[in-house]
């Protein structure tokens, strides 16, 4: 029997901070990093920790999450026994940007819960990039006893997102607040171990308050249960806004945090897609880039991510941008902190520009 089963929760958006680039899509199909999607990370994690049962709470726009998990092979979870369980989301969900675990979605997919008879359960959301083996939590959530461990960082900048306060010399959770102080606070990063009797009475007693968020119904419960906290020291890249997606797009510049992300013994699982290698043509000149496989460059790159089948022609030039799928680039266009969606088509000598706090994003499809 596995002790653990999974819970990824995709039904949230924040269309207002990311515009164009979650009008068609939820958030854990969101493109990152050349090759990946928002929800290969926790779904990796999980996997790589050895969890084998895994459930997806899905939005209304779940057409592009669905194309790219599809049955789990990729994952190892196409399997006669546990598996990726496709679950729907309460309509609603999308109407709300900070709260990640709808206690709605977890009650009309209570049978999800009650056919299982793993001991406890690991919910993620789909907004933070990190890479971690779980097991040392899930241990230490056994060994103490707890009905609810909380995953958090310590951090020392102003964030939003929802900070525990943490008992003075002890790790147990007695409220939380969503800011921190001038020199930070312990954020909760939407990931979270729960006890499942626990879990099901929360269910039960709360059925009728189904626009709570479960997180912040356990944390006022605190007196009632026993709240822990576990530490993250490595590397996350938050995705609460645009400019969250950008800053996290290029800490990938950073030999370290790549290493750390996709070169350790867990590895980031995605979908495989045969492209050919990348071409560089004569005259073409790359510094400081992420180019993923099947591009062609025939003009300039620098400091910029380009995704799968990208064409950049001959003189164009392409600076501090992130271009998504299928992207062209014109003759001696010039491209600086840009993002392009998929398929978007910009014609030759135009320009475009942005600023590192005010991006200029193309939407998918569209021909400039």
């Amino acid at each position: 029997m596995d002790p653990v089963i999974g819970l990824i929760s995709t039904n949230y958006s924040n269309v207002n901070d990311f515009g164009v680039l979650l009008e068609r899509r939820c958030f854990g199909s969101l493109p990152f990093g050349g090759r990946y999607r928002l929800i290969d990370f926790p779904l990796s994690n999980m996997v790589n920790s050895g969890i084998r049962s895994i459930g997806l709470i899905t939005p209304a726009y779940y057409r592009s999450l669905l194309d790219h998990v599809g049955s789990g092979a990729e994952w190892s979870l196409n399997r006669k026994h546990g598996g990726l369980f496709f679950l729907n989301g309460a309509p609603y969900g999308l109407s709300s940007g900070s709260a990640k675990f709808l206690l709605q979605d977890l009650l009309i997919n209570q049978e999800f819960f009650q056919r299982d008879s793993s001991e406890y359960v690991l919910f993620s959301a789909s907004n933070k990039v990190f890479n971690i083996d779980f097991n040392n939590m899930i241990d230490t959530h056994i060994q103490s006893g707890a009905d609810v461990t909380f995953l958090y960082k310590p951090i020392k900048v102003q964030h939003s997102g929802m900070f525990l306060n943490l008992k003075e010399g002890s790790n147990r959770v007695v409220g939380s607040s969503f800011s921190c102080g001038s020199e930070g606070g312990d954020l909760f990063l939407d990931c979270m171990l729960v006890s499942k009797n626990v879990l099901m009475r929360i269910m039960d007693g709360y059925s009728s308050f189904g626009h709570l968020d479960l997180a912040q119904i356990l944390i006022d419960c605190q007196s009632q249960l026993d709240l822990r906290g576990y530490v993250f020291s490595g590397y996350v890249g938050c995705m609460d806004s645009l400019n969250d997606y950008i800053t996290s797009s290029r800490d990938l510049f950073d030999r370290d945090i790549t290493r750390e992300l996709f070169w350790g013994q867990n590895r980031i699982m995605t979908k495989v897609q045969d492209s050919p290698p990348t071409k560089f043509s004569p005259g073409s000149n790359v510094t400081n880039s992420y180019i993923s496989s099947g591009c062609i460059i025939e003009g300039t790159v620098e400091n910029s991510i380009l995704f799968r089948n990208v064409h950049i022609k001959k003189g164009a030039v392409v600076r501090n941008s992130i271009i998504l799928q299928h992207g062209t680039v014109g003759e001696y266009a010039y491209l600086d902190n840009v993002v392009c969606d998929k398929f978007v088509s910009v014609s030759s000598h135009v320009t475009l520009t942005g600023t590192p706090e005010n991006v200029f994003t193309v939407d998918k499809n569209h021909s400039i």
